[in-house]
C-alpha cells in the first residue's frame, strides 16, 4: 500500500470512557477487513469474528458499551465526536 492510499482511510477518533473517562478505549470491529484496512488500523482498532456485543470497551476500568445506532450509513460521519454513552 502507498502513503497515498493509506491517507486515504479515515478512522473515527478513539474517544473517552463514558464511566471512568480514560482515553483508554478500544474499538472493536466485528468482520474480517480487507489488508489495506487491517494495516492501516490503529493500535485500539482490533478486529474479529466473533461478536462481543460491543463495539467498545475501556482498557482503564473494564466498562464496554455500543455507540448508538444510525438510520442510515450515510449519515455515519467519521469526523464527528464519539458518543460513546449508549449501552448494548
Amino acid at each position: 500500500m502507498d502513503d497515498q492510499e493509506q491517507d486515504a482511510i479515515s478512522w473515527p477518533p478513539r474517544g473517552t470512557c463514558p464511566v471512568c473517562g480514560s482515553e483508554e478505549v478500544f474499538h472493536d470491529m466485528l468482520g474480517m477487513p480487507t489488508p489495506e484496512v487491517f494495516y492501516s488500523a490503529p493500535p485500539w482498532v482490533s478486529f474479529g469474528c466473533t461478536p462481543t456485543y460491543r463495539d467498545r470497551h475501556c482498557g482503564a476500568c473494564g466498562h464496554e458499551w455500543c455507540l448508538p445506532e444510525r438510520d442510515a450509513p450515510e449519515d455515519d460521519d467519521p469526523e464527528s465526536d464519539d458518543p460513546g454513552s449508549e449501552e448494548c
